[in-house]
């Protein structure tokens, strides 16, 4: 199957999204993240609907990854999980 142009202009390109979490709530939306980076490379073209479904993929994905991140910390902090030896360690 043959690409299009517009395909192939797309599969060159990528999207470098920084976001800040700014909210604790159990459901995320766009308007509880900030965003600190945005930044095309790899030579291709982006639609816009592309780049908003991208930006919102990153929002969840930021967001799921700070809840994981506090939480794994609290266990460690309270004490309830084992120790892990680490390089720092």
């Amino acid at each position: 199957m043959d690409v299009s142009l517009t395909e192939l202009a797309c599969v060159r390109a990528s999207l470098w999204i920084g976001i800040s979490v700014q909210s604790d709530e159990a459901l995320p939306s766009d308007d509880d993240c900030k965003i600190t980076f945005l930044h095309q490379c790899g030579g291709g073209a982006l639609e816009m609907e592309s780049i908003d479904e991208m930006i919102h993929c990153a929002t969840r994905t930021a967001f799921e990854l700070n809840t994981s991140f506090k939480k794994r910390l609290a266990e460690i902090e309270w004490g309830e999980s084992s120790m892990v030896s680490t390089f720092l360690t």
